[in-house]
């Protein structure tokens, strides 16, 4: 038995705004990934951790012969700065250190989410990749181009959506309507949001200040639910902003002495 659990990492991080920025940014979120609580602990919920820029530099140091070698603290600095901005974590400041909590790690936590996952195990792996193994559904789905009708939710609400962009924007390229209608398809089929949520969420998002220059795809808006989600409760209830400027303005290049894994 493997001493200190797991942790999931999905696929499409590889199409995320981080996959080309440099090695080290990477690297640091795969740390902060990986250390960040499984469950709630030591006052930390799941999905979070606390650390200093020294943490991070010890924790990735490497050696080249006898000599130790690690990150600068203003690339740890620049790393955290790249991530937040990706919308990938959130900070905070403590007497400790800095909090660090990795967005949406419920959602990437549960293998329930990930495609192929109810497949017995006791077929080849290659079968989870193998396009020979399609599913007979899956294979009339590529055959169908219109596998949404005028009339269904999904083409609806991906209108909705082209259509709130439209207004920001009059030169928004209209959009496949039959792909964006996918991803609005998987938010209600395997992501169990109602219509009501996902309009509900749509509408705020596209008439946040923040949101709205980011949600410009199904996709997007899917990826970024349960953050949103969140985010409307939040402003709903008639919460200070201030919380939210600080974990997208974290002051750089602060001495931080002693910063869902």
């Amino acid at each position: 038995m493997i001493k200190g659990g797991y942790v999931l990492q999905a696929r499409k991080i590889e199409s995320s705004d981080i996959s080309h920025r440099s090695p080290h940014i990477r690297e640091i979120f795969n740390w902060l990934y990986r250390n960040a609580n499984f469950k709630d602990l030591d006052k930390l919920s799941r999905g979070q951790l606390v650390c200093t820029y020294k943490d991070i530099q010890e924790g990735l140091s490497w050696y080249i012969g006898y000599r130790k070698e690690m990150y600068s603290k203003g690339q740890c600095e620049t790393a955290m700065k790249a991530l937040r901005k990706a919308t990938m974590i959130t900070t905070t400041r403590t007497t400790r250190g800095i909090i660090v909590t990795i967005c949406n790690y419920d959602f990437y936590q549960n293998p329930n989410n990930y495609e192929n996952y109810t497949r017995t195990t006791t077929k080849p792996t290659r079968e989870l990749h193998d396009p020979l193994h399609d599913t007979e559904e899956s294979k009339n789905d590529k055959k169908d181009k219109n596998k949404y009708s005028d009339d269904s939710e999904e083409i609806r609400l991906t209108q909705l959506l082209y259509d709130l962009c439209k207004k920001d924007d009059s030169k928004f390229k209209e959009p496949n309507i039959q792909k964006w209608a996918e991803h609005i398809d998987k938010l209600m089929r395997l992501d169990k949001r109602t219509p009501i949520e996902v309009e509900t969420v749509m509408r705020w998002a596209k008439n946040d200040e923040f949101w709205s220059s980011n949600i410009l795809s199904t996709s997007k808006l899917r990826k970024q639910f349960p953050q949103l989600t969140a985010k409307m409760v939040v402003k709903k209830s008639g919460t200070s902003r201030s919380f939210e400027r600080e974990e997208f303005n974290y002051p750089e290049g602060e001495v931080i002495s002693n910063e869902n894994m």
